[in-house]
This record gives C-alpha cells, sequence and structure tokens, in this order.
C-alpha cells in the first residue's frame, strides 16, 4: 500500500527513524538506508519466527511532498501466493492444508502488522507536522 502526503513540512529523519523504532519494537529486525531518492527501511522477522517474509518501507520525495510505500516481500518474490500455498492447495487431501492453514496465519498477522503501521505512520505524521506549526 502507498500513501502520500502534502504541505505538512515533516522531518523525514525523524519519521524514518520512528518507523524503524515501530518495527524494532514489534520484533523485527530492521534496517535503515538513505537512498538518493529518500529512505529505505527493511525489516524481517526474527529468525525464531520460521518465516522468510520481510517487509519493505520506502519513504520518497521531499519535507513537503513525500510518499510511504509499504510492501511484503519473500525471498521468491512479491505477492499474496507463496510457492508453498500453491503446493498446500494441490495437496490438500494430503495433508498440505496444514501449510495453507500455517501460511495464511502468516499473511493474516503481516496484515496486522501492516494495520498498525499505517496507524503508527499516521500519528506521526500528524505529530511531526504540529511540530513543524509551533516552529513557525
Amino acid at each position: 500500500m502507498k500513501d502520500q502526503w502534502t504541505q505538512l513540512n515533516i522531518d523525514l529523519d525523524k519519521l524514518s527513524e520512528s518507523i524503524k523504532q515501530f518495527f524494532t519494537e514489534n520484533q523485527f529486525a530492521p534496517t535503515l538506508v538513505r537512498t538518493k531518492n529518500g529512505y529505505r527501511i527493511e525489516a524481517a522477522l526474527g529468525k525464531t519466527s520460521g518465516t522468510r517474509q520481510k517487509i519493505q518501507v520506502n519513504i520518497t520525495g521531499k519535507p513537503d511532498n513525500f510518499t510511504v510505500d509499504f510492501t511484503t516481500v519473500t525471498d521468491t518474490g512479491k505477492g499474496f501466493f507463496t510457492p508453498r500455498m500453491i503446493l498446500s492447495f494441490l495437496t490438500t487431501a494430503l495433508g498440505g492444508g496444514i501449510i495453507l492453514k500455517y501460511e495464511l496465519e502468516q499473511k493474516e498477522a503481516l496484515d496486522r502488522i501492516e494495520k498498525m503501521f499505517w496507524e503508527h505512520v499516521d500519528r506521526q505524521v500528524t505529530q511531526f507536522s504540529d511540530l513543524a506549526k509551533d516552529k513557525r
């Protein structure tokens, strides 16, 4: 999902650090990289989760016109249907339903994280825009 904000004059350094902190607080191992267009935050679940999925957040633009893009990436590509899910659909009669259940639970967990992420970003953007207004 992608969202854009304009005319707020947000400190993107603070926003990117806040997003990195959000992932740390939610048991992810985030990395923050400054790119030529903005920031990229990659967050992977810890090794104990058993998933190979990562979340990638890109912040691009200028303080008064920026975009935040949230994507989920697996080691084998993007999208909802992973190879394990497809295999489990085909082998459901032979016990593949367990794999499908696990994959769907992972998808639901990532959906919950994404919802929490957007709530966090909205709060931070509001807070940082209020700080910018106070400085005027």
